[in-house]
């Protein structure tokens, strides 16, 4: 019996629970997103104050719940004292407030994810980076090899985006401003950041854990502790929350021993141990080297490409002709050695780092194109908001430059420039917000700070810093090197202008100091003014004075012979002086992730029954601009494609061509996934269709035009409307009007159908149509009383099914039966054809009730009962990766409900099942059931879901081993051996009908509540064991997943999982086990001396050799130092 498409719907989905399993939508749309965003940003000033009132009401319900408990344990504590019925009234007046508060816990924690955005945040940003290793964006370094933290290899569409970021990056900023650009050697010089700084103060707090030696960055452990009180428990005051805010507000501004009192405070152990920390201190971030091979000059990895820019100064300087102002710009790899590198892309050991540092005059910081983004608006977070709580505010830029906010014409110029930039990009304006450094932020030298922050599923993230330096770092430079890096203003008429005139007596100074000489002379030069005047006058009365020599250490006394000190006049034809540098810097590998996470959203699929990812990334960034299909394999639109192809070549438009047999809506969708703009159909032999990838909307032109109209839209140079509006002969049509978009399991079945009714048409089938006219025979046959009887019996039936009343529409079932007398069928016998229509037949929302179905085959057959249709009929196209078969399938006791149900009991083994009936409790029964939940969810999530399973790869770190279970008793047949540590997994086939497993999950969340749900379990368990790439290989070298794509069998069981506090889980025992197991060190250090000494033949005779080695060194030990004590 095969069940083939339905619409409409007879029977609404409530008779049977949810229609079919959804996953959440990852993103909206772009217009819905950033409407939403905008209500975000509206409202962001009145989330701490509705989230403190839900707390504060959390708070009183709980006291009431105790306060009502107390009453009800001293009345029973009363004993016969007591009255029953008040006993009784006490405890329901309990179960009320229980209710009450649980009600109220709800509403804090919808209050909190929103705020926080923890869960939602978390999924989105699990789609995100599945889908951008899959499809090879960037993926871990070295992963062969198991992967070094913070390091990552971008793969070439991942290298494509991030070669257009950075040439996007030269035509805003290196061509429209007329910069300088540079490429300095990554390898610096020690002397060099010594002078800047670097060696002694470029550091990060870090803390240890004590036993075990684990290093962590202290801010965060800090802010982690914190975001993770504020989002899970809620218990917390409405005063201690707004303390954890107040600190992750100005965690940037804490000093050592405030980190170190704050962790404490706190009571925060290392995350892994639970051991005790030691106090932060400092540990500097450079990685250093040797420059040569005698090892004498040290050297380190740029931190920064800054310093190449500063010393070079004086020739750039000279470059541009000795006019100020002027910028040079610098784009290469920096290293920082992270502490605890996380977060993807956005804190990593080596990066790109794109620089400008743009020199000008400290005593006229205007710029002359200010007016150009005078007018721009957008967030702005001044250190005056920060430091009061306050959230960032829409300020036009204009007026933050004249209230001084801004520091300076040419640092806001700068924040604008930065502005349109990431705006253009594709960074969304409404994520994206200019925040001030804070005073223990800012360097001592600096005269004002922003940094362009980006919001992601991490938080607020630093991607740009646009500081004023002032004159600092070539000062720095001129000191240490001794070569002056200042820059000359030329007078129309010379100046009179007293300078100081400082002229030690060398002679008197070498007889009183020596060897020292040099160094107090140079100290006597460098004095300023006031210092001079200071010592002259000291000279002057008392004849000698103190002198402090920093390169000594100490004070000398400097007499008046020593030296001559004086003010003259002189006429000056220039002014010397060191330019200030106004500094942004960008940090490109976390520009690029906030664009994939801005970018990325998920649309229905035509058939609604799948998500598609999307990227819409604009064309200056897309990695391919377009694709190009043939629509059919045809010689003729191959020739036409050959054509285009060469085209779009020509005109330097990266792009592919798709000639694989697939559908057009798969070709669609798998390209709008990696975030093509644009596709070009080929149908025809002189025009083709231009798709648009987030409108889907097309265009015809001819193919002589594909390649310019191509070029004018990736270029920017037109948009969407212009090719349409510019050419009578190009016509707008929708996605469904030219090429369909199947992008789902659907396509596959429509194909199915088409191949069937051909085989109708062609006469192919007699044996379909004989049974057709057999039935149809039986019907007309049959009297009126039994339809009527009939009838009735299914209006009966369908009335007493739990939910509403329902209305029939116009809609049909298209179904065939199979009986016994035919050797084989054409239709429900051919391979081809079942696995296309198990995807309908189990999908929940077209079951058809179970007695219609047992109604009409006794109808067409005669009535041999329902044993026979289910034993002899269904056991044979329903038990396929079951552990039934067609001898030993038996029909469940009680109803059946649909055939789902059906499968679902021949799915599980009766041990596996806890209730198979079907039917909902009722009464008091689901009035228990709904004040269980009530209770259950009000605990605090950490309560709900104690402990999840890590990932495959964490737990062969700790000592599991994964094995392919060898007879299973079902798929969900899963074990855990305490002892040995291994976890046996029945091996799941990549088989293509995956709706039959998504559908059993969601007939399992459609029953009661407390009922055991093996198949969501099992799919929670997988999805977390198949967190990534690395951890599906694992899963597929142990045997536990068989065949296709281990990447899609991980994005598969993500998409399936439903949430886990949603789930009932059966696998307490495995986790309970896998916990303790891994609790052991013993086990982690088995684990490690077995993979790095046991897992190849090598290295087990490298081992092998050494304990020999060992054991011979003792031997030799012993009998050479036996002579010793026995000389005989």
């Amino acid at each position: 019996m095969v069940f083939m498409r339905f619409r409409p719907r007879i029977f609404s989905p409530s008779l049977f629970g949810p229609s079919k399993p959804r996953t959440p939508t990852l993103a909206a749309s772009p217009p819905a997103a950033a409407a939403a965003r905008r209500r975000i940003v509206s409202m962001a000033s009145s989330t701490t104050t509705s989230e403190d009132a839900l707390r504060r009401a959390l708070a009183e319900r709980q006291a009431a719940v105790d306060a009502q408990a107390e009453t009800v344990r001293a009345l029973k504590a009363a004993g016969a004292a007591a009255a029953k019925a008040e006993v009784d009234a006490a405890v329901e007046a309990l179960k009320a407030l229980k209710v009450e508060a649980g009600a109220a816990a709800r509403r804090l924690q919808a209050a909190v994810g929103a705020g926080g955005g923890g869960a939602a945040r978390e999924e989105m940003r699990q789609a995100v980076v599945n889908t951008l290793e899959r499809k090879l964006f960037y993926i871990p370094s070295f992963k062969i090899y198991r992967g070094v933290a913070g390091l990552y290899d971008y793969g070439p569409p991942g290298c494509a985006v991030k070669a257009n970021v950075l040439a996007f990056w030269r035509q805003h900023f290196v061509l429209e401003e007329n910069m300088l650009e540079v490429d300095c050697p990554c390898v610096t010089p020690e002397i060099v950041l010594k002078a800047s700084g670097h060696v002694e103060k470029f550091t990060d707090l870090m803390v240890k854990d004590e036993k075990t030696g684990t290093c962590y960055r202290a801010d965060h452990l800090l802010k982690d502790h914190c975001k993770e009180k504020l989002e899970k428990d809620l218990t917390l005051s409405p005063e201690k929350a707004a303390e954890l805010k107040h600190v992750l507000a100005v965690l940037d501004d804490l000093s050592a021993d405030e980190l170190g009192t704050k962790i404490k405070e706190y009571g925060i152990v290392a995350p892994d141990t639970k051991n005790p920390l030691s106090d932060p201190y400092p540990f500097n971030l450079m990685f250093q080297t040797s420059i040569g091979p005698t090892g004498l000059n040290v050297g380190y990895m740029r931190p920064e490409t800054a310093q190449g820019i500063f010393v070079n100064f004086k020739d750039l300087y000279y470059y541009n002709g000795q006019k100020l102002p002027f910028a040079a710009a610098q784009i290469g790899q920096a290293f920082r050695n992270e502490i605890s590198p996380r977060q993807g892309l956005l804190r990593v050991r080596e990066f790109t780092l794109a620089e400008i540092e743009h020199f000008v005059d400290p005593e006229d910081k205007s710029h002359p194109k200010f007016v150009d983004v005078a007018d721009l608006e957008f967030l702005m977070f001044p250190r005056e908001l920060q430091l009061s709580g306050e959230s960032a505010k829409l300020v036009k830029l204009g007026e933050a430059v004249s209230k001084g906010t801004v520091n300076n014409e040419t640092l806001g110029y700068f924040i604008g420039r930065v502005y349109l930039f990431l705006t253009r990009l594709g960074i969304d304006k409404n994520r994206l917000r200019f925040r001030q450094h804070l005073p223990n932020e800012m360097a001592h030298y600096a005269a004002d700070c922003w940094d362009a922050e980006i919001e992601c599923s991490y938080g607020w993230i630093e991607c740009v810093g646009i500081a004023d330096r002032s004159a600092y770092d070539l000062r720095a430079h001129s000191d240490k090197s001794g070569v002056p890096l200042v820059a000359h203003e030329k007078f129309s008429k010379p100046r009179e202008v007293e300078k100081l005139v400082i002229v030690p007596s060398k002679k008197d100074l070498g007889l009183a100091f020596k060897g020292n000489q040099k160094m107090v002379v140079e100290a006597l030069e460098a004095m300023s003014e006031k210092e001079a005047m200071d010592m002259k006058a000291a000279l002057e009365s008392k004849g000698e004075t103190n002198f402090q020599v920093c390169t000594l250490g100490k004070d000398v006394v400097i007499t008046k012979k020593m030296v001559s000190i004086s003010m003259e006049k002189k006429l000056e034809h220039q002014r010397v002086f060191t330019p200030s540098v106004i500094e942004p810097s960008f940090g490109i590998g976390r520009i690029i992730y906030c664009l994939f996470e801005h970018s990325f959203y998920t649309r229905t699929s035509k058939s609604e029954e799948e998500q598609l990812n999307v990227f819409r990334f604009p064309p200056i960034v897309a990695p391919i601009k377009c694709t190009v299909f043939p629509l059919v394999k045809n010689q003729e639109f191959d020739d036409a494609a050959k054509v285009i192809d060469k085209a779009l070549t020509t005109a330097g438009i990266s792009h592919i061509i798709d000639t694989t047999a697939i559908s057009i809506g798969r070709r669609y969708a798998r390209t709008d996934e990696i975030g093509v703009p644009f596709a070009v159909t080929v149908d025809s032999a002189t025009s083709v269709t231009i798709r648009e990838r987030d409108s889907k909307e097309q265009i015809r032109v001819g193919i002589d035009e594909v390649a310019s109209v191509v070029k004018q839209l990736t270029d920017g140079q037109s948009t969407w409307a212009d090719p349409a509006a510019g050419d009578e002969s190009s016509a707008v049509v929708s996605d469904t009007d030219e090429h369909s978009e199947e992008s789902s399991t659907d396509a596959n079945a429509d194909e199915t159908a088409t191949r069937v009714q051909r085989r109708f048409d062609e006469g192919a089938d007699a044996q379909a149509e004989e049974m057709a006219a057999r039935v149809q025979r039986r019907i007309d046959e049959s009297a009126d009383a039994e339809a009527e009887e009939m009838a009735a019996s299914m209006q009966r039936r369908v009335d007493a099914l739990p939910g509403k009343a329902h209305e029939s529409e116009p809609g049909c079932f298209i179904f065939f039966l199979k009986g016994e007398d035919r050797a084989a069928d054409a239709l429900v016998d051919a391979a081809w054809a079942m696995q296309n229509v198990y995807n309908d037949l189990f999908l929940l929302e077209n079951q058809l009730p179970f007695f219609v179905v047992e109604r009409f085959y006794d109808i067409a057959t005669g009535g041999l009962g329902r044993d026979y249709l289910v034993t002899s009929l269904l056991a044979k196209y329903l038990t396929m990766d079951t552990p039934q078969d067609a001898a030993t399938a038996r029909p469940p006791d009680g109803e059946i409900l649909h055939l789902l149900h059906l499968y679902y009991h021949w799915f599980l083994p009766p041990e596996e099942r806890t209730s198979d009936s079907g039917g909902g409790a009722a009464g008091k029964e689901e009035e228990e059931d709904e004040a269980f939940w009530d209770e259950w969810l009000a605990k605090p999530i950490h309560e709900r879901v104690p402990w999840q399973m890590p990932p495959a790869t964490e737990l062969q770190d700790a000592g599991v081993t994964f094995r392919a279970k060898a007879s299973p008793r079902s798929l969900v047949d899963v074990t855990f051996d305490r002892r040995g540590g291994v976890m046996e997994i029945p091996t799941a086939e990549n088989y293509a009908n995956r709706a039959m497993l998504a559908n059993l999950v969601a007939y399992e969340q459609s029953r009661g509540r407390r009922e055991m749900q093996r198949v969501a379990s099992y799919a929670l368990l997988m999805a977390s064991l198949a967190d990534g790439r690395r951890d599906a290989e694992a899963l597929h070298r142990a045997g536990v997943l068989a065949g296709g794509d281990v990447d899609e069998a991980a994005a598969y069981y993500a998409h399936l999982c439903p949430p886990p506090e949603a789930v009932n889980n059966c696998y307490g025992e495995v986790y309970g086990g896998v916990r303790e197991y891994c609790g052991r060190s013993w086990n982690r250090h088995r684990a490690v001396l077995a993979h790095d000494y046991f897992s190849n033949p090598w290295t087990s005779m490298s081992a092998a050799a050494a304990v020999l080695l060992l054991l011979l060194t003792v031997v030799q030990t012993v009998y050479t130092v036996l002579p010793y004590y026995h000389p005989t």
